[in-house]
């Protein structure tokens, strides 16, 4: 094969990639996808998803609860607006879920899900539950999705995939999954610094992280972990906060000084 004949084999085979950045900890990200196509496709998944648990009375049930959530929610997505200005385009929402197999989880493009199940559980105080809140929302951040698909697609270059294909890979092929557990691991810890930083910077006290890595500590005591998870152990995981929090304490004071701007509103 000439050389021409190389050139054109790889220009046709090449995957179009982003070098993206993810905010605080400023790690490198190579991605394929565009944000607004996973966006959409999150979206999509996320009102059908609604959809669903709202036919069986699932959704928002407790209209103090939801009013709770949504205001730290505000507190939150407010600061995470200057961490990332592409967010402030997003359509952010959140909603309760009474299903018991919701703890807390968020889409691509600022769609969040938080189970009143899991918030009396533990007993959340309102800045425990902006913890588990800002750890979501710093998923949706650092766009960990949109780098997980893009990921299934680095891996198989010659195959041009879709978000929709990617995604079903990623959730039915579990020698993928498996392959991907150690960008998961990095993500999830990626999510809780990102997190420690939007809960001090919204003036939330940082002690309320380690309160509510305390309490999965002593919750999960005895339990023995799952071989596909993807967090870090829970002991391991309370010590790596600890050592954000101790960064993020100056943050608390800066922010606490700072002129207070109105949140907008949002689902």
């Amino acid at each position: 094969m000439n050389h021409l004949m190389v050139l054109v084999v790889l220009i046709v085979t090449a995957i179009p990639a982003w070098a993206d950045q993810v905010p605080v900890t400023g790690r490198h990200q190579d991605m394929t996808f565009t944000p607004y196509e996973v966006n959409d496709y999150a979206a999509a998944a996320y009102h059908k998803l609604l959809a669903k648990q709202k036919r069986r009375g699932l959704i928002d049930t407790d209209p103090a609860l939801v009013a709770r959530v949504r205001r730290v929610t505000k507190r939150l997505v407010r600061h995470a607006e200057q961490l990332k200005y592409e967010a402030y385009q997003w359509h952010w929402e959140v909603h309760v879920s009474d299903a018991d197999d919701v703890n807390a989880f968020s889409m691509a493009g600022g769609k969040l899900l938080i189970g009143s199940h899991f918030i009396r559980k533990y007993r959340l105080t309102d800045g425990e539950l902006a913890m588990v809140l800002a750890h979501e929302i710093a998923h949706a951040l650092a766009e960990h999705v949109r780098e997980q698909l893009s990921e299934v697609q680095l891996r198989h270059p010659r195959y041009p995939y879709t978000v929709a294909e990617a995604s079903a890979e990623m959730g039915s092929d579990i020698a993928v999954y498996l392959s991907l557990m150690p960008l998961s691991e990095l993500q999830e810890g990626e999510a809780d610094h990102i997190g420690v930083y939007l809960l001090a910077a919204s003036g939330y006290p940082p002690k309320a992280a380690v309160g509510f890595y305390r309490k999965l500590v002593r919750e999960d005591r005895g339990q023995r972990r799952s071989m596909f998870a993807t967090h870090m152990p829970d002991r391991a995981r309370l010590k790596a906060v600890m050592g954000y929090v101790a960064e993020a304490k100056a943050l608390r004071s800066a922010a606490a000084a700072q002129v207070s701007v109105p949140a907008r509103d949002f689902q």
